[in-house]
């Protein structure tokens, strides 16, 4: 059940962070949990992902605990 929660949520955050940061984003899921590459534009953007790290792209685009949540759950936040 966890490692679902952990799919869905980097599933989701790869696409906002395409929509969002103009970054190419993929999420490749495995049994026991998911993979998410992050592709930058340019050397400054490239700094920028490695600065944030995992943890720090999952803030990019000011979503809200609720959202987090939902998705984690398996529910649609929209």
């Amino acid at each position: 059940m966890v490692a679902q929660s952990i799919q869905r949520m980097v599933r989701a955050h790869a696409s906002m962070l395409q929509a969002g940061a103009g970054w190419t984003a993929n999420a490749q899921n495995h049994s026991d949990g998911t993979k998410m590459v992050v592709a930058a534009n340019s050397i400054d953007e490239f700094q920028e992902i490695l600065g944030l790290g995992f943890y720090g792209t999952m803030t990019v685009g000011a979503h809200h605990q609720q959202h987090h949540l939902m998705i984690a759950k398996g529910r649609s936040p929209h």
